[in-house]
């Protein structure tokens, strides 16, 4: 549903590791999709949220 859809911008922490925070806490079940800076390549995954404490995404 676009009404609901979510756009971030990851930041990188080093050692391969990115972080965003979230404007609110969700819920439920979210399809995420994550893009490199020039759309050249494109991840795709599902989580249900929330998740305890720190939701971690592996690629």
């Amino acid at each position: 549903m676009a009404t609901v859809d979510q756009r971030l911008r990851l930041i990188h922490q080093g050692e391969g590791h990115y972080r965003a925070t979230l404007p609110a806490a969700l819920e439920n079940r979210w399809y995420l999709e994550v893009r490199g800076p020039d759309n050249d390549w494109r991840l795709t995954g599902e989580a249900s949220l929330p998740a305890q404490g720190c939701a971690q995404i592996f690629l």
